[in-house]
């Protein structure tokens, strides 16, 4: 999505601390609404450096300032060990700074996937909450289990949205 005022991308290395910024907001809002699904000291910056050097770190800017981030990926071995790598474009992290939720940018990141998987299936998965749930579903995402999975030491619910 681009825009005078919004755009999407792949992030440079110097925009890693941003992300990890909004990891770890979010991160901490979820643990302070009863879910801790990821967990604010778990989130490295080391790691969002590998994965921008990976090409796998996509952030979301409002004029020049960083409201959304995600990682994409060819492949997913923990909560996707039957696929194989380059089957699909997995969705992992996608987080929205709290200034910015109901603005679109949940939206607009699985858009901007979808033009960057190249014809390719997106995939993703979910802790088994309601309101994850329905944004995946209302665009496009179908579960592919019939109840959520243990995967990683978590239960998830797995998502997959084939093109076009």
């Amino acid at each position: 999505m681009s825009t005078s005022r919004r755009h999407i991308r792949l992030a440079g290395l110097d925009e890693a601390r941003l992300a990890v910024d909004v990891w770890r907001e979010a991160a901490a809002w979820a643990k302070a609404s009863g879910h801790s699904y990821w967990l604010p000291h778990d989130i490295k910056l080391e790691m969002a450096e590998a994965r921008s050097r990976a090409g796998e770190l996509v952030v979301g800017f409002e004029r020049d300032e960083l409201c959304a981030c995600m990682l994409v990926q060819n492949a997913d071995p923990i909560y996707w060990p039957e696929r194989p790598a380059g089957s699909a474009l997995y969705l992992h992290r996608l987080a929205v700074k709290r200034a910015f939720v109901g603005q679109g940018w949940g939206v607009a990141l699985i858009a901007w996937a979808a033009g960057h998987a190249a014809g390719l299936p997106l995939r993703l998965d979910c802790a088994p909450r309601p309101r994850l749930m329905n944004l995946y579903s209302s665009n496009g995402f179908v579960p592919v289990d019939d109840a959520p999975v243990e995967r990683g030491g978590f239960s998830v619910v797995r998502f997959e949205r084939l093109p076009g």
